[in-house]
């Protein structure tokens, strides 16, 4: 491993550790990183809930990409000369270690967002101990989602209908246009 890749490494470990703090009860009955843990739940947030939380998707794609890359690492899978971690990527993994700390994270917005008592003046509160910060697990009620298999918005069916009618006039044109060309 290159200095970079330790730094990286090293970085990691941090939010590692806390996000394992987190999922304590989950990683007692099956062994995963509590990475992964976080990394499922903001797969399984409805996709109403996550559009409404800043830079929700490429946190999401950046943290499956640094779980990637950790596991390149520890394995040493590398085989090429350079470093497989970036300084942006350590960067990254550092802001949002600090970001674990001050629940200012997707998934403690999340919590925030969804929490009925919360209070829209409020700031982020600091942590006390990482487990309380599990409350971010249970979510209210939503009518949009009572069946826990609907993932997107009852009105997405309807754009996608739109979408697919479009194509099949646009094919009709295209092929009336075809024929008047033949004759």
């Amino acid at each position: 491993m290159t200095p970079t890749d330790n730094e990286f490494y090293e970085a990691y470990k941090k939010s590692a550790s806390f996000c394992d703090d987190l999922y304590q009860k989950e990683r007692e009955k099956n062994y995963k990183s509590g990475i992964k843990y976080y990394i499922e739940d903001m797969e399984h947030t409805p996709f109403s809930v996550a559009r409404m939380i800043p830079n929700w998707n490429s946190d999401l794609k950046k943290l499956k990409y640094l779980l990637y890359l950790r596991n390149q690492l520890s394995h040493d899978i590398n085989t090429s000369p350079g470093s497989l971690a970036t300084s942006d990527d350590t960067l990254w993994i550092q802001s949002f270690y600090q970001r674990l700390l001050n629940q200012s994270d997707p998934l403690a917005l999340k919590h925030q967002l969804l929490s009925p008592n919360r209070n829209t003046n409020t700031p982020a509160k600091s942590v006390s101990t990482p487990n309380q910060s599990m409350q971010h697990r249970t979510m209210p009620y939503n009518p949009l989602y009572a069946n826990e298999a609907d993932r997107e918005p009852q009105n997405m069916h309807f754009h996608w209908t739109w979408i697919v009618i479009g194509i099949v006039i646009a094919f009709i044109v295209l092929f009336f246009i075809y024929l008047g060309a033949i004759i």
